[in-house]
């Protein structure tokens, strides 16, 4: 039942996302509310596990927000279509890669530290790496 709360929040998020990013040529506070968003409920579940439907409604707004404004970067930050096409195989191809290999890792990790405190960790730090890389990659520039 938690995987659907979050689905649902996320597709709902998802589907918003293109509305409220045409309205700003600056994606820096978005990229970062939402990727901090997904940090708190990572850091809720890891110390107070009984709130887990509030963490997947803010996991949900959070990671439903993060993947339109990546894929709109591309085309936001890019010069011409050029660019925007070459931006897009590098990122896609980083960013699918790396999405692949994250859950084996989650994995690892759970089973090298023998329960979820670790892992759970590093994904809440990897989420602080991420507000601060969404809050650069939103600012109104592109790239040269």
């Amino acid at each position: 039942m938690l995987i659907t709360v979050f689905q649902l929040v996320a597709l709902a998020m998802s589907a918003m996302m293109p509305l409220l990013l045409g309205r700003k040529k600056d994606q820096s506070f978005p990229a970062c509310a939402a990727s901090l968003a997904m940090t708190i409920s990572v850091v809720g579940l890891l110390f107070f596990p009984a709130g887990a439907y509030l963490w997947m409604i803010v996991l949900g707004l959070g990671g439903g927000a993060c993947l339109p404004l990546a894929l709109a970067f591309i085309g936001l930050r890019a010069a011409d279509h050029h660019q925007a096409a070459s931006l897009s195989m590098m990122a896609q191809s980083i960013g699918y890669l790396l999405a692949a290999l994250g859950p084996f890792a989650f994995g690892v990790v759970h089973d090298l530290a023998g329960n979820w405190s670790l892992p759970l960790a590093v994904l809440a730090f990897m989420g602080l790496l991420q507000a601060l890389l969404g809050y650069k990659a939103g600012r109104d520039k592109t790239i040269s």
